[in-house]
């Protein structure tokens, strides 16, 4: 798949952030921040899901395995219509 199906496959998405790099404890305020934002998310859904990903980004900051200094960690949240899609990739 080339990047240009990928967004086109992602452009229609209410939401979408991916991260692929080094993960830190300080980068899960401003990525709830961005989530919060979302204004045509009922207010019990955002709480449910802001816990989620913190559940999922701590996972991944206190029991990823670094191998030779190479980052294999992901994170991603997308809002393909009503749905709310979290995925996280990391080596344990």
């Amino acid at each position: 798949m080339i990047i240009f199906d990928v967004y086109n496959l992602i452009k229609k998405e209410q939401f979408c952030f991916a991260y692929l790099d080094h993960f830190s404890d300080e980068f899960m305020d401003p990525l709830l921040s961005m989530q919060d934002a979302r204004s045509d998310t009922p207010r019990k859904v955002k709480k449910k899901i802001n816990y989620l990903m913190t559940e999922c980004f701590q996972n991944i900051v206190r029991h990823s395995e670094r191998k030779d200094e190479v980052f294999e960690n992901f994170f991603s949240i997308r809002t393909p219509g009503d749905d709310n899609l979290i995925t996280t990739i990391n080596p344990v």
